[in-house]
């Protein structure tokens, strides 16, 4: 679903992504969508493909559902104790989490395939909130 509007960052003004008979409503949209853009690219492995034929969200197309709120796949996420920071490596498209645990005590952050499947974990800092790629590896 996206909203009816959403509010322009550089203009401040509502912008309308949805509407029906004249009016901004929330409605389902297709998977990749831009409007007035320039200069946009879709890089990546892979296909993006929205599913459709193996979903009935067109049977009732007023329903709110979601779908999952899972990209964890392995049910690590049952780990977390306080779920503090969330990155994609952009050119791995591995998934990083970093929990702040009680936030006394050091964190962990997790790495996970892009498949969503742990690869490794490691003890950080207290309240691990940052993660930063780089372009060359750190040694």
């Amino acid at each position: 679903m996206i909203p009816g509007t959403a509010l322009d960052a550089v203009t401040g003004e509502d912008v309308h992504f949805g509407a029906w008979e004249g009016n901004a409503v929330p409605m389902h949209q297709s998977l990749v969508f831009a409007e007035y853009a320039e200069d946009i690219s879709i890089v990546g492995r892979g296909t993006i493909d929205g599913n459709a034929q193996n979903s009935e969200w067109w049977i009732n197309v007023k329903e709110r559902r979601i779908v999952t709120r899972h990209f964890i796949t392995d049910g690590t996420e049952e780990w977390f104790q306080n779920p503090y920071g969330i990155a994609v490596n952009p050119n791995t498209h591995e998934i990083f989490v970093t929990d702040a645990r009680d936030y006394i005590t050091p964190g962990k952050v997790y790495c996970y395939s892009p498949e969503g499947r742990l690869k490794w974990s490691a003890n950080t800092g207290d309240i691990p909130s940052r993660i930063v790629f780089t372009h060359t590896p750190l040694r």
